[in-house]
């Protein structure tokens, strides 16, 4: 609320003449927000022209939009306005509550736009992971389709091979993975064994002659 004739704050309730005590610039509120000091002249033609019965009445918030400029940001302190100190009083501290209004309706807005943003933000992922999700689950059907036939063929040549040559069937095995391995012989396995051993002894021979 600024004082007559000077560039400073006053204490709500005290004369705005001399005497008056000032205040420290207003300090930054909430966002930065801070009260600024009405200076302009105010429209007196223009709001003097207002029917605020018939604006209450009709809710007519067009007409208190065009005013709120001057409501909120004219100075009513002047050699052209005769009025009670404290209707002046009571009009300062109405115009810093439309200044703090308007502030937080502003910063409403900006954050229901970054809540709105980071909404779709977040349904655009939901439903990338959703059609992710319906690719992975398309591509599972079809693997397990696929292994499906697997094990039929598999299982299909196995009986074949049993019918044909028993114990070549028995030599076969079928690995987890769907590989095929087909074993020796027994007699060849032990063979094979043994010649390994041997192999290895004579090699251990060598070494300790050395």
């Amino acid at each position: 609320m600024a004082s007559a004739g000077g560039s400073g704050w006053v204490v709500p309730g005290g004369d705005d003449a001399a005497g008056s005590t000032p205040l420290p610039p207003p300090p930054d509120l909430v966002g930065g927000f801070a009260f600024s000091r009405p200076q302009r002249r105010m429209n007196w033609q223009l709001l003097g022209a207002v029917d605020v019965a018939a604006v209450a009445r009709r809710g007519d918030t067009r007409t208190v939009l065009a005013a709120l400029d001057d409501v909120a940001g004219c100075s009513v302190y002047g050699d052209e306005v005769e009025a009670d100190p404290a209707l002046r009083q009571a009009f300062s501290m109405a115009q810093l509550s439309v200044q703090y209004l308007l502030h937080t309706t502003t910063t409403l807005q900006d954050a229901n736009t970054g809540v709105a943003a980071a909404l779709a933000d977040a349904e655009a992922a939901l439903r990338k992971a959703k059609a992710d999700d319906a690719v992975m689950k398309a591509r599972l059907k079809r693997m397990r389709r696929a292994k499906d036939e697997a094990d039929e063929q598999i299982a299909s040549y196995a009986a074949l091979l049993k019918s044909l040559d028993p114990e070549l069937a028995e030599r076969v095995v079928v690995g987890d993975d769907g590989g095929i391995t087909v074993r020796l012989p027994k007699e060849e396995r032990e063979r094979l064994a043994r010649e390994r051993e041997e192999a290895e002894a004579r090699e251990m021979r060598r070494e300790a002659r050395r």
